[in-house]
């Protein structure tokens, strides 16, 4: 199994790691972002708004990977009998809405700051009472 600083050393290899950190990510930055790769960052969704990427119990890929950073999350209401939950960059809205129809006792905050994504983000929220998105900050 390789080690973290084998896993960090293989993405400076690619990336300069150094120059990335010097960026200063602001509301500005990280919408010019998103409007310069619109295309790119929507094939990377699949049909339900899920980013291609997911957390895997054993060898094989499912689609059903793409949940669990949700279940994850899902846990954590469990355990702590959470009412309100605010998710960070709630992007398109898959996981808040997902988690929002499993818990309708509780609801669900989500923001972000790219305006495309809270659009789609509120148009899932309209299927559910509990799920609440806003930002989408537009700056100059």
């Amino acid at each position: 199994m390789e080690t973290l600083e084998k896993k960090i050393e293989m993405i400076k290899t690619i990336l300069d790691v150094g120059q990335i950190s010097k960026l200063s990510a602001d509301a500005n930055y990280i919408q010019k972002y998103y409007r310069l790769n619109i295309i790119p960052y929507s094939l990377f969704h699949n049909a339900k708004d899920r980013v291609h990427m997911g957390l895997s119990d054993g060898d094989v890929y499912k689609d059903d990977d793409l949940l669990g950073a949700a279940r994850i999350v899902s846990s954590y209401i469990t355990r702590n009998k959470a009412r309100r939950v605010l998710e960070l960059a709630t992007g398109r809205g898959a996981d808040s809405l997902y988690l929002a129809e499993h818990f309708p006792e509780s609801d669900f905050y989500g923001i972000d700051l790219s305006p495309s994504h809270v659009s789609r983000a509120q148009k899932k929220a309209s299927k559910v009472r509990n799920y609440h998105p806003a930002g989408g900050i537009t700056t100059t």
